[in-house]
């Protein structure tokens, strides 16, 4: 949905708004939706907290909440300044005034509507309301000068990530990634969402393909460790070298990831109904992914992810001259299956390593 057709889609939805009905809002919502509240600034929720979140999980407490709201506060004018939309999200960015019930005290917030849709249902939705003026204290003249655009965004984000990738060359960045002293190769904001990850799914099995020095393995069982649950398995052809970590958690594997040998050890090792989560990143190349994507798939969880790493190369945006990668092997393997779908949420921290990479499985 571009920016224009972001506007005529939700103009009816601040029009309803206005006259205290949320219907065209909560029909655009998934009946399983995520919607979350966030606050800051006078009077606007919970009695006058200052700041705050509220989470409401699916359309009818979406809707309680706006019946709460509408009981209580009169919305003026809701009055939207910016559009933003891309491939799965949208965002909203201006100004409402309401009126508390029975006060005859106006109150004004700056505002941000975000909504991530699944087709043409929104998956996630997040208020944020903030004190009337704030967002330019940080964007100024943002109602005339505004820079979050689609295209500066992308291009910004696209620069940076070249940049972080080709650093190494210079000893930087990456390269000179740690943990717990050992090499791990790989970008801190995606060990970040690797750790939510296995909070949230505490997954029995974690499987990784190409352990390299072993650092993002030992990681891994480290965060396994942390929160109580799981075992990671962990496959590479050359056998672990001298220093490579040992965890009660981890067990290492050698051998080709696509091997019948390493698929039979596995089916071994796992039991059935166990919840399994994978992360793909041994070779690379094209063909290779593609043939790990056709086969790890029957492992992974329905609602647990398959990610694939480093869908940045061949010039997504780094290394162009890389050829066919993760990136054109996803895009294949996505062609053939309709068992997974691409989460861009885990993309939340701008810079990965993984960009359509986090395959989550439907179910």
């Amino acid at each position: 949905m571009n920016e224009n057709a972001l506007r005529d889609f939700m103009d009816p939805v601040f029009s309803a708004l206005q006259k205290s009905d949320a219907g065209p809002l909560i029909n655009v919502m998934s009946d399983d939706v995520d919607y979350f509240v966030d606050w800051k600034g006078e009077g606007v929720f919970e009695g006058g907290q200052h700041h705050g979140r509220k989470h409401y999980s699916g359309k009818k407490e979406a809707t309680g909440f706006f019946k709460g709201l509408f009981d209580t506060q009169k919305i003026k004018a809701w009055t939207p300044q910016h559009y933003i939309s891309n491939d799965y999200e949208s965002y909203i960015i201006g100004r409402v005034e309401w009126a508390m019930t029975g006060d005859d005290k106006a109150y004004a917030s700056d505002w941000v509507l975000r909504l991530v849709f699944a087709g043409d249902k929104a998956q996630k939705v997040r208020l944020l309301t903030l004190p009337d003026g704030h967002i330019d204290t940080f964007i100024p003249n943002h109602a005339e000068d505004f820079y979050l655009t689609t295209e500066n965004i992308d291009k910004i984000v696209n620069d940076f990530q070249r940049l972080y990738f080709d650093a190494y060359l210079l000893g930087k960045t990456w390269s000179e990634a740690y943990w717990n002293g050992i090499p791990i190769f790989k970008n801190p904001a995606d060990l970040w969402v690797y750790q939510e990850l296995i909070y949230d799914l505490k997954p029995d099995f974690i499987i990784e393909t190409g352990t390299c020095a072993g650092g993002s393995a030992h990681y891994l069982a480290s965060m396994c460790e942390l929160f109580g649950k799981g075992q990671v398995i962990t496959i590479d052809l050359i056998k672990h070298l001298k220093g490579q970590p040992a965890h009660d958690r981890l067990t290492y594997l050698v051998g080709s990831s696509t091997s019948q040998a390493i698929d039979d050890q596995l089916k071994t090792m796992i039991p059935e109904g166990s919840t399994v989560m994978v992360v793909l990143d041994s070779d690379h190349r094209g063909p290779h992914v593609l043939d790990e994507l056709r086969l790890y798939a029957k492992f992974v969880t329905p609602g647990s992810y398959m990610i694939v790493e480093d869908s940045y190369l061949n010039g997504r945006p780094a290394k162009p001259n890389f050829g066919p990668g993760p990136a054109e092997a996803i895009e294949q393997f996505l062609e053939e299956t309709d068992e997974f779908y691409v989460d861009r949420e885990k993309e939340k921290f701008l810079s990965t390593f993984n960009p359509g990479g986090y395959l989550r499985k439907k179910g």
